[in-house]
C-alpha cells in the first residue's frame, strides 16, 4: 500500500518551510498543478499531520507526508507514523490477549466462521 503512495510522492514538491511557535508547515503542490496541501511536523512530538486526512482515514502515512519525510531527509519512518496494526509482530500481540490465542489464530474452521459472520449480517 505504501508504495503507491511514494508513487504519488514522485509527482509533489514542497515549495517552502513556514516556522510556527512548536510546528513547521509545509505547503504541498502538485507539479503543474495550483491546488496546495499544508503538512504539519511538530519536532517535539514527532507528529505530521496533513490536510487531506488520508492518515487518519487510512493509517498510512499519505503522498503528502512522505514527500515531506524525503524534504527532511529522514531515513526511516518515525513511530508515530506507524500503527503496532502493521508491524510484523501485530498477530503475535493479539495472540496473547487470548487464552490459548496460538490455536485460535492458526485453526481454519476459525478462520472460515470468522470470514463467514460478516457476510451473515
Amino acid at each position: 500500500m505504501v508504495q503507491s503512495y511514494f508513487k504519488k510522492a514522485t509527482l509533489l514538491r514542497v515549495t517552502e518551510c513556514l516556522e510556527m511557535a512548536m510546528y513547521s508547515v509545509f505547503p504541498v503542490v502538485r507539479y503543474q498543478s495550483e491546488r496546495t496541501c499544508h503538512v504539519s511536523y511538530c519536532p517535539l512530538l514527532g507528529e505530521f499531520k496533513c490536510e487531506c486526512l488520508r492518515m487518519e482515514s487510512t493509517w498510512l502515512p499519505c503522498h503528502h507526508i512522505i514527500i515531506v519525510l524525503l524534504a527532511l531527509h529522514f531515513t526511516e519512518f518515525p513511530e508515530s507514523l506507524l500503527l503496532d496494526r502493521w508491524n510484523k509482530y501485530a498477530k503475535e500481540q493479539i495472540c496473547g490477549t487470548y487464552v490459548d490465542g496460538s490455536s485460535f489464530w492458526n485453526s481454519q474452521l476459525h478462520a472460515k466462521y470468522a470470514t463467514l459472520v460478516p457476510i451473515s449480517r
